[in-house]
């Protein structure tokens, strides 16, 4: 049987210690049929240039699969230049043969299990970076990405087994810090947390990890496994 193991933002090569410094306890473990999912902040796609490529052919020679949802800080230009396929029932951006793009208001069976997708946020720092340098607007979801989400909710009964996502839902927010307010992207993962039937819920974009209500699960320097 599958095993899926979940963990935070990596940053591109900045983050991904967190993989290796596991390495002996749960990542050399997985085997061809198990998979690994990164709650955004991917950044492996970032300046199209040879260490992109160093670390990409380094995710391929991985056993595994790794799944990931876009952050805020992604190169969405260049992430949409890979071609849109279709996946275990969903719309996908196929990196490398076993990494995997999971697409915003998306519905995955995979091995088993139904995963609901949303992936994107608003940059806190964006005002100090570049736009199409460090930063694109594509980081909130667009009103296509919107209506796809609603309908794909609507399609599936309002029910899933996991809930991924790059930030949190507003409800949330008071749990991680007094000092995050709410804006676009939480206000829309509020309408998923009150309409979803779901187990568990996993973001990123916090850099903390913590269990909180719900089931939702706040992950950045942890590699876990699926609740199930």
């Amino acid at each position: 049987m599958a095993k899926f193991y979940i963990t935070g933002d990596v940053h591109g090569t900045w983050d991904i210690k967190k993989l290796h410094r596991t390495g002996r306890t749960i990542m050399n473990k997985l085997r061809p049929e198990d998979y690994l999912i990164i709650c955004g902040d991917f950044g492996g796609v970032w300046d199209g240039d040879e260490e992109d490529e160093k670390l990409l052919d380094w995710y391929a020679r991985q056993p595994y699969t790794i799944l990931f949802v876009d952050g805020n800080h992604e190169n969405f230009t260049l992430l949409n230049t890979y071609p849109v396929e279709d996946w275990c029932g969903g719309k996908v951006h196929r990196i490398r043969p076993n990494l995997i793009h999971l697409m915003r208001g998306q519905y995955y069976t995979i091995a088993g299990k139904t995963f609901l997708t949303m992936g994107g946020a608003v940059s806190t720092d964006k005002s100090i970076r570049t736009e199409n340098v460090d930063w694109w607007a594509a980081e909130v979801a667009s009103e296509e990405e919107i209506a796809t989400l609603r309908q794909i909710m609507e399609d599936h009964n309002y029910t899933v087994d996991y809930v991924i996502t790059h930030c949190a839902p507003t409800t949330a927010l008071p749990c991680l810090s007094p000092y995050f307010d709410e804006d676009e992207m939480t206000k829309l993962l509020d309408e998923v947390y009150y309409s979803m039937d779901f187990k568990y819920w996993y973001f990123g974009h916090y850099h903390r990890h913590m269990a909180m209500k719900k089931k939702l699960f706040c992950l950045y320097n942890i590699v876990m496994e699926l609740e199930e």
